[in-house]
């Protein structure tokens, strides 16, 4: 295993207690689309690029919560630090 690696499962299990999250507040303008109910449905290692790099250009500010966002915050760093990233 690389240290590359070795870095993305000790970041999957420093926050492996943040729980998933049941819904996601979507924003109120109704012009981000965000497929939130797959993101909800897929383990947070599988989430897929499409759906998490939506979620990622909205978090926060128009759709969700800080607790949304830390359950996503490794696969998004994961995807980040392999290059995977939109």
């Amino acid at each position: 295993m690389s240290r590359l690696d070795d870095a993305i499962e000790n970041l999957y299990s420093a926050f492996a207690d943040v729980r998933r999250p049941q819904a996601i507040n979507e924003c109120p303008c109704g012009m981000c689309y965000v497929d939130t109910n797959t993101l909800l449905r897929v383990n947070v290692r599988e989430a897929p690029l499409k759906e998490l790099g939506s979620y990622g250009r909205y978090a926060m500010s128009t759709m969700g919560a800080k607790e949304d966002y830390l359950y996503f915050l490794p696969r998004i760093l994961h995807l980040i630090a392999t290059d995977n990233w939109e």
